[in-house]
């Protein structure tokens, strides 16, 4: 009886919520301050039981301007396993007075997979109001009952920049399992109590700041207020799953792909026709790899336990299709073919997405599967999913971070490769013909190194008109006309490069004057400043990178440098930066400009070094040489 007690005193809170006063001004000034957008409550609850996962959420939101628009919708994802037991929404005035009720009408129904997605049943229900005047306050109220994945999600307050919240609080029931949690950027209350067998864990917050958005932040997902949780014995799709850490999370993998990994007789024959000749293991491995990209191509498979297992090696085999999931471990089966042991590993990839704690397991850290491959000479990462990328190259998405290797032990955190500023590289060459009627000629060469090769990896499978229209961005300034180009992807084990070269004509490139001509020689990399000089967020770079720039800058006979232009050369925490313009023969300049940017979180102690090397940059890239006829 206690326990049903404290169920429905929990539940009631949805309503008494959304019955307080939502007049905007009981907001206080504070929440205003850079808020397009303030939770007024949210409430949100986990209840596991009977081999269902119950989720109850009620919510309210004032929107101030246009900038929070997206707010006024409400997205449910769903699956064949998820029945959506009830969805209310609520539209509140200025004064806090409702003002309408939302109808069927407002609910619209989508497929919510991507068109390379072959087996999905995922689905999403869009409710949203239109209309509104601002300030507007809207009140959401959903239950889903699901018997697919039962784990509670992390729990999220806030989800962007320029939002605030008044109160929020999380609650998660259940009955045999212990709920382990982890803390990013969040301080709540949090209690913990066992009733008739049941445990209850509750966490609240309130008073939450709208943090500004400025240019070199770090990803909104990485420093929000969340709550990290799992529980460690739960089901996922009917099977039965339990783990406390990463090695038992990598444990529990390692069962997904049991028994997935036989290839057919065929196959395996044909690999190891294909490998005989092979003299060491590295050769093998390019073999088998060079076949997988050949013969299969990637497609998304999220329907039910293939979110989480992979397709059997056989039908990737037959059909010539998967996920990151089944190519990994395709590629993994073939390689145990041929003799070579490796390693299933998932990851988070991309800027808003890593294992972020190595203490701490949960599902949602990880996002991709790659394969790791350890030889005697050395050891490998390989991206399974795309036909194009290098060997031995896993792209920046997957770069300088943990990755969880899947052993039969459990699972183990290791790093994937990483690159700095002395690795990652940016050489531009070039020259401009200029003609005394003001038009120029240019030629450029621009070889991309190691990481920034994802810049020109697309020129692989890019049409040629959607080339031509990446080159014409690339080059800032008017009446630029492409003329001829060439991509060239001169890549090998771990020398990641491509080569980009291309000319075209630009025209009045030059400014006329009497008997001076006035241009700007940084044609390719001029840089602009685009931040405050006052800063909140510290400063983030999400890669280390070197750019040289060599210029030749041919004018008509018998001009030469009005004045002299010394080097200039300035660092600061994040960075070095250094120009030049030099006269090499008669009517012929060059132009060396070199950017080092260091990967890396900067605090706004630095900020002020760091604006001002911006500014200067900007100033050197945009600066004008004159040239007088003689």
């Amino acid at each position: 009886m206690r326990f049903i007690f404290l169920v429905l005193a929990f539940f009631s809170t949805f309503f008494v919520f959304s019955q307080e006063n939502l007049n905007v001004a009981n907001i206080p000034d504070s929440l205003k301050e850079n808020a397009d957008a303030i939770i007024r409550y949210s409430n949100v609850s986990y209840e596991i039981k009977e081999n269902k996962l119950i989720k109850r959420k009620s919510f309210a939101i004032t929107l101030m301007n246009d900038n929070a628009k997206e707010n006024a919708y409400l997205v449910i994802p769903y699956d064949s396993y998820t029945n959506i037991k009830k969805i209310e929404g609520y539209i509140y005035n200025a004064n806090g007075i409702k003002t309408e009720k939302l109808s069927k009408e407002n609910i619209k129904d989508y497929a919510a997979y991507p068109s390379f997605t072959l087996f999905s049943d995922n689905r999403i229900k869009v409710v949203g109001f239109s209309g509104k005047n601002y300030p507007v306050t809207i009140e959401y109220i959903y239950e889903l009952e699901s018997k697919g994945l039962l784990m509670p999600e992390s729990w999220v307050p806030i989800n962007d920049y320029r939002r605030s919240l008044e109160k929020a609080q999380l609650q998660i029931i259940v009955p045999d399992s212990i709920i382990q949690y982890k803390y990013q950027n969040i301080r709540p209350t949090f209690t913990k109590e066992t009733v008739n067998n049941n445990i209850i864990y509750s966490w609240k917050i309130n008073g939450i700041k709208a943090k500004e958005s400025e240019p070199f932040s770090l990803p909104f997902q990485l420093i929000m207020p969340k709550i990290f949780v799992n529980a460690t014995k739960t089901k996922y799709f009917e099977y039965p799953v339990e783990f406390n850490d990463w090695k038992s999370y990598g444990k529990m993998v390692f069962n997904f792909l049991t028994g997935r990994e036989i290839v057919p007789t065929k196959s395996v024959e044909e690999i190891n026709s294909l490998c005989k000749n092979a003299n060491t293991e590295l050769e093998k491995v390019k073999i088998v790899y060079a076949y997988v990209q050949n013969k299969v191509r990637y497609v998304n498979v999220t329907k039910g336990i293939g979110g989480f297992q992979p397709l059997p090696a056989a039908e990737v085999d037959k059909y010539g299709y998967g996920d990151c999931k089944a190519l990994s471990n395709y590629t993994r089966a073939l390689l145990n073919a041929v003799g070579i042991k490796s390693y299933y590993a998932e990851i988070g990839n991309g800027n808003n997405k890593r294992i972020q704690f190595p203490d701490f397991a949960s599902v949602d850290q990880t996002n991709h599967v790659i394969l790791f491959v350890p030889l005697k000479s050395d050891s490998l990462w390989l991206e399974c999913t795309s036909n194009t990328i290098p060997f031995g190259y896993i792209g920046s998405g997957n770069c300088g971070r943990q990755a969880l290797v899947v052993t039969e032990e459990g699972g183990k955190l290791i790093n994937t490769p990483s690159y700095n500023e002395f690795d990652n590289l940016l050489s531009i060459s070039g020259e401009i013909f200029v003609e005394e009627t003001g038009n120029a000629h240019l030629k450029i060469k621009k070889t991309y190194s190691n990481e920034l090769f994802d810049e020109v990896m697309p020129f692989l499978s890019l049409s040629k008109q959607e080339t031509e229209k990446y080159i014409n961005k690339s080059i800032p300034i008017n009446g630029f006309h492409l003329t001829g180009y060439s991509f060239i992807n001169k890549s090998s084990y771990k020398n990641i490069k491509g080569e980009l070269a291309f000319e075209g004509d630009i025209l009045q490139y030059a400014e006329l004057m009497g008997k001076r001509i006035a241009l700007k020689p940084n044609i390719i990399s001029r840089s602009y400043l685009g931040l405050n000089k006052k800063r909140n967020n510290d400063v983030y770079f999400s890669q280390s990178f070197t750019q040289t720039d060599t210029i030749a800058i041919h004018v008509p006979s018998g001009y030469k440098l009005e004045f002299e232009y010394p080097e200039i050369s300035f660092s600061c925490p994040a960075g070095y930066y250094s120009t030049k313009i030099s006269q090499k023969k008669a009517d012929s300049f060059v132009m060396i400009r070199k950017l080092t940017i260091k990967k890396g979180i900067y605090g706004k102690e630095n900020y002020p070094e760091i604006y001002d090397f911006f500014k200067n940059s900007a100033l050197a890239d945009n600066k004008s040489c004159i040239f007088t006829k003689l």
